[in-house]
């Protein structure tokens, strides 16, 4: 049998988890702001059909992130399938993508809590990876929102009404 090693990529999905956010430790309850920020230019930077500013190899923008942030992409097996449709159905291009995404974010928001401070006499803190998914997934889960509820958006109700169904049709064949 042949075999493919990808020890490389996992060894750069690690590198890029291993980033610290140090910010100063009056602004460590301020997450939010930044990330809500990042996201946006995140949006408008996948929008671009030759964007040439992020080595990443595939982007979708950060709507397909709420699923992966979301309890939604974790609570059934179909569903968790279906989301691997934008990484052409390849799990470790859905990690790299993700690791990219949480780097990019990561990176923005270290920049934005440190660029306007002096910065020799503040004391630093280090955020958890637990508290930063956290507030990350809290703010893509609002900005999601947002997007597809602002103004009268036909894809949201036709969202929601397609969830209702897929949710209906596996209770059906659940039951029996």
């Amino acid at each position: 049998m042949d075999c493919i090693g990808i020890d490389q990529e996992l060894n750069y999905i690690n590198k890029l988890n291993s980033i610290k956010i140090e910010i100063p430790c009056s602004l460590k309850r301020d997450l939010n702001t930044p990330i809500i920020e990042a996201l946006k230019l995140f949006d408008k930077i996948s929008s671009i059909k030759e964007q040439h500013y992020m080595d990443i190899d595939l982007i979708v923008g950060v709507l397909p992130m709420y699923f992966f942030y979301s309890d939604l992409g974790n609570r059934d097996k179909l569903r968790s399938n279906l989301l691997l449709t934008p990484f052409e159905n390849n799990p470790l291009k859905k990690d790299i993508y993700l690791a990219q995404f949480e780097y990019f974010i990561k990176k923005y928001v270290i920049f934005r809590l440190t660029n306007n401070f002096e910065l020799k006499n503040l004391k630093f803190c280090s955020i958890s990876n637990t508290i930063f998914k956290e507030a990350l997934s809290n703010a893509i889960i609002n900005y999601c929102f947002q997007l597809v509820t602002s103004g009268n958006n036909e894809l949201f109700k036709e969202s929601m009404i397609m969830d209702r169904i897929f949710n209906e049709l596996i209770l059906d064949s659940l039951n029996g």
